[in-house]
């Protein structure tokens, strides 16, 4: 009855669909206000160290499910250094990692497209998130304000 009704809604406020919704909508938000990098900084970190996860799972199990996991084009390891290149202002190195991601996000459209691995609506949104943010990185670095 109403307990069943209780887990229905947070199934859904806790799906990954809704979690990677609001961090779209925090995303776009953050860089809109161009204040600081901390929230992207902070979202490459998360990405990054899932596929810093993900990768050494990959490495050490024998589960097949594992193998070829192109999730690994979104939580991408290579986005921890980007963060801390930012940080150091090494500014070409970053920006050519920043690029270097974001073919990697695009391959990952182009292998979800024709169906090479199982495609989820939650991941291209959180892909969308990171596409965003790089390409800012890209194209407007200069949207930040220091200070």
């Amino acid at each position: 009855g109403d307990h069943s009704q209780w887990k229905s809604v947070w199934g859904v406020v806790l799906s990954p669909t809704t979690i990677f919704s609001l961090l779209l909508l925090l995303t776009t938000v953050s860089l809109y206000r161009g204040r600081s990098p901390l929230f992207s900084n902070l979202l490459l970190i998360a990405f990054g160290a899932a596929g810093l996860f993900l990768l050494g799972a990959t490495s050490i199990t024998l589960h097949s499910e594992l193998f070829w996991n192109y999730n690994l084009l979104w939580c991408n390891p290579l986005l921890l250094p980007l963060v801390i290149l930012s940080l150091f202002g090494k500014k070409k190195i970053e920006r050519a990692l920043c690029a270097l991601s974001t073919l990697m996000l695009a391959l990952l459209l182009l292998l979800w497209s024709i169906k090479v691995q199982y495609f989820e609506w939650s991941y291209l949104i959180a892909a969308l998130s990171l596409s965003l943010i790089l390409l800012q990185r890209l194209f407007a670095p200069s949207l930040f304000k220091r200070g």
